[in-house]
Parts: structure tokens; C-alpha cells; sequence
């Protein structure tokens, strides 16, 4: 599909016939997008492209000739079975939430700390479940798997920085039942119970010095 993109993409001629494709098929014509490797989220553009161009793309794909032209087509190697075609509607499936989440944080204006564990927990939950249905195709079970690796090299990155868990904690929307409800295990939650209150401890808790100008700060102590 890649390859195909990048063919139709670079062609003024194969543009031509996709758009009078379009047309045969009665689909709106919208040029073929490309994966980019340093764009978030293209493969997920690529693959919604192909899908609604689906009926379009198998009619240039099917042609033995360039139209209007004696010439070999070059896109007939590239024609997709209906198993691949099945797959690439499983493989859109499976990034759409992905790229879903992505573009909520890319899009706010001020991400906040807080949004950053929930969004990996759904994230890691819905990989999970797709790993755990036999159902699915191999290679999308496959997929699922090693997504679910590089997902949690990343969840492990919020415990280089005590923020996130101090921000989700202090949340009134969450608070520690977020992770009850979430089932982190009890070591977990009390890790993150200790580090905020280190981090109070040590840059928020009135010092000896203030605490006589203000007798309401006497005995202060963290509650969680």
C-alpha cells in the first residue's frame, strides 16, 4: 500500500486515472495519502485514504494499460486480494484510537500533566485487548504485542519524572481512587503516595521560620 501511495502520489498520469476512477466507481476523489515517517499518526491517514478509495484503486489496478496510452501499467503488481484488503480494515482498526489520543494532546493548547496517564492506561488496555482476542488475524495479534512493548518503554518514562503521579493525586477528579478503580498494585500506589509527599516535604512545607508568622501551618501534614 506504501508503494502505491508513493507511485499514484508522484504521477501526474496515474492522478488521472484515479480521479476517472473515481468517477466510474461514484466516490468522491481525494488524492491518495502517503506514510511519512516523521509525521504522527500518517500511517492511520494512509490507510483512511486507501480504504475510501478502495473501489477507485482496484479499477486502475486491473487495468493492463495506461488509459490512452499504449503502454504497460504499472500498478496492475500492486492489486490487493480481498484478504489484504481485510487486513488493511483490521490494521485501521487497530491505530485509529491510537492516533485517536495522539492528536488530543498534539491539538490542545495546553496539554496538562494529569491527561498523560489516563490516555497510556486506555491506551495499553485496548492493546491488551486485542492481544487477548483470538479472533483476531496473526499479524494483528502480532501487531497488538509489540505495540503493547513500545507502550509500556514509553509509561515507564512517567516514573523518570515524580509530576505525573503528584499531578493525578492532587486532581480532585482522580485522586488516589484513580488508582484503585485502575488496579495499580499496592506497591504502585504507595510509590506515589511517597513521592508526593517528599515532594511537599521538600519544596512546599513551611520552614521553621514561617511557621510562627502563620499558626494555621503548625502540624501541617499530607493527607492523601
Amino acid at each position: 500500500v506504501k508503494k502505491l501511495a508513493i507511485r499514484v502520489h508522484h504521477s501526474p498520469s496515474l492522478r488521472k486515472m484515479l480521479q476517472a476512477a473515481c468517477a466510474t466507481a461514484k466516490i468522491k476523489y481525494r488524492t491518495i495519502k502517503r506514510n511519512v515517517i516523521t509525521r504522527w499518526n500518517s500511517v492511520n491517514t494512509m490507510l483512511s485514504s486507501v480504504i475510501h478509495l478502495q473501489p477507485a484503486l482496484d479499477i486502475i489496478c486491473s487495468q493492463q494499460r495506461l488509459s490512452g496510452r499504449n503502454k504497460p501499467n504499472p500498478l496492475t503488481k500492486f492489486k490487493l486480494t480481498k484478504t489484504e484488503w481485510e487486513f488493511i480494515r483490521a490494521l485501521k482498526k487497530l491505530v485509529e484510537p491510537l492516533a485517536a489520543a495522539t492528536t488530543a494532546l498534539e491539538t490542545n493548547k495546553r496539554p496538562l500533566l494529569h491527561e498523560v496517564i489516563p490516555i497510556m492506561d486506555g491506551i495499553n488496555q485496548y492493546l491488551t485487548q486485542i492481544a487477548n482476542d483470538t479472533m483476531n488475524l496473526p499479524v494483528i495479534w502480532d501487531s497488538a504485542c509489540r505495540g503493547l512493548v513500545i507502550a509500556d518503554k514509553y509509561y515507564a518514562k512517567t516514573d523518570d519524572s515524580a509530576m505525573y503521579r503528584a499531578a493525578m493525586i492532587m486532581h480532585p477528579r482522580y485522586i488516589m481512587s484513580y488508582f484503585d478503580d485502575e488496579d495499580w498494585p499496592e506497591e504502585w500506589k504507595a510509590g506515589a503516595k511517597t513521592t508526593l509527599k517528599h515532594l511537599y516535604e521538600t519544596y512546599y512545607k513551611p520552614s521553621d521560620s514561617s511557621e510562627g508568622s502563620d499558626n494555621n501551618d503548625d502540624g501541617a501534614e499530607v493527607t492523601l
